[in-house]
């Protein structure tokens, strides 16, 4: 589901919300659905120029990118109220009254930019999965071998613990517990029904068609079949435990040797 903070406004749309970086590195964000456009032109121009592939400098170009973008929008927000840009600020600091730089100071140190990015590609070193999130920070998650952002991160995040994903998980199955953990983290505010879903390579991503992702979704409303029937067995099972017997005896005291 996209996000548009004009105020806030939630709405799914009939496209993918994912940028292609390049032919081996894929990009998908949460927060305001509008903030990343301006980081990931920055980031293709750079691309072009240096001509890469290497996941390590690609996250690197959006770092920049990122803090360079969130800086500026910093400035509009929170200085040129003042008649000030960013420059004018650290060159009249000293000038200015203490009051006023305390509160600036304050407002630019809690400004957020409201926009996280998952990153994921593929190159020689291997597969890798990157976080990037205000103010331009940075987290590796290739040890872990999975992530995820937005409202519904918890709720994904607790599929691939429970399912075990791991480095040796086949790609079949990967696809399986990706989904089951997209499903599950509709659970959460904001997080919309629509799922696209890709496999990467060195060389390309593929974006899989609509079958395949009917099919992962009957695989997946087959296990909550099963789920939901062996719930029932428990909850049948603890209906029948007679726990009064056991609360309405006194506690036997046990006396120190």
């Amino acid at each position: 589901m996209l996000t548009v903070l004009l105020p806030n406004i939630e709405f799914e749309a009939d496209f993918a919300k994912a940028t292609l970086i390049t032919n081996n590195c894929i990009a998908a964000t949460a927060g305001s659905a509008i903030a990343h456009t301006p980081i990931f032109r920055e980031v293709h121009a750079q691309i072009v120029r240096e001509g890469t592939n290497d996941i390590e400098k690609i996250v690197d170009y959006v770092r920049t990118a990122y803090a360079k973008v969130r800086n500026l929008k910093m400035e509009e927000e929170v200085l040129f109220p003042f008649g000030l840009t960013l420059q004018q600020y650290l060159q009249q600091q000293q000038a200015l009254h203490p009051q006023l730089v305390n509160i600036l100071v304050q407002n630019m140190s809690k400004y957020n930019y409201q926009l996280w990015i998952l990153i994921a590609g593929v190159d020689d070193k291997g597969a890798h999965i990157y976080r990037v999130e205000n103010p331009g920070k940075t987290l590796n998650y290739d040890t872990i071998g999975y992530h995820a952002i937005g409202s519904g991160e918890l709720h994904s995040i607790s599929t691939f613990i429970g399912s075990g994903y791991g480095s040796k998980t086949t790609l079949q199955k990967a696809l399986a517990i990706t989904f089951e953990a997209k499903k599950r983290s509709e659970k959460a505010t904001g997080v919309g029904q629509q799922t696209d879903m890709y496999v990467l390579t060195k060389d390309t991503v593929i974006h899989l068609p609509e079958e395949a992702v009917k099919e992962l979704d009957a695989m997946y409303q087959k296990r909550l079949e099963q789920e939901q029937k062996v719930v029932a067995e428990v909850e049948s099972a603890i209906s029948k435990v007679d726990i009064m017997k056991y609360v309405g005896q006194p506690s036997v005291r046990v006396e120190k040797a």
